[in-house]
């Protein structure tokens, strides 16, 4: 597809599971192992109400925190989550909200005023 056109909406969602599936398998990478593909499907089936970042979040906080050479379990990568989200009650509520934060950081509001000094949107 040429540079100029726009991606479908198609394209975009395969994109981003690509991305999405490419932080778990940072896990076996960490590990110097291959990458089991059904495990793989079961973390899919596991995680797969997490959003991209805060899986990236989690991930990460696995990989740091695991000593052994092993895939940490679906479990810990929970347990990971719950921590990044400061060990909340409900952890569903905990991400919609999370999620409503990030997309709050990527709006701009139009009906602030605006300093013409430094041009930041004031609250």
């Amino acid at each position: 597809m040429p540079a100029d056109e726009p991606l479908t909406d198609k394209q975009i969602v395969e994109m981003a599971t690509e991305e999405w599936v490419r932080v778990l398998a940072r896990m076996w990478e960490a590990i110097d192992k291959p990458i089991d593909a059904d495990r793989l499907q079961v973390y899919r089936r596991e995680l797969g109400t997490i959003p991209l970042g805060l899986l990236e979040k989690a991930v990460s906080r696995c990989i740091r925190e695991n000593t052994w050479l092993t895939v940490p379990p679906v479990g810990k990568i929970w347990e990971a989550l719950r921590k990044e989200l400061g060990n909340p009650y409900d952890v569903n509520q905990a991400i919609a909200e999370w999620e409503d934060a990030g997309w709050r950081r990527c709006t701009w509001y139009f009906n602030q005023p605006v300093s013409v000094e430094t041009e930041e949107q004031h609250d």
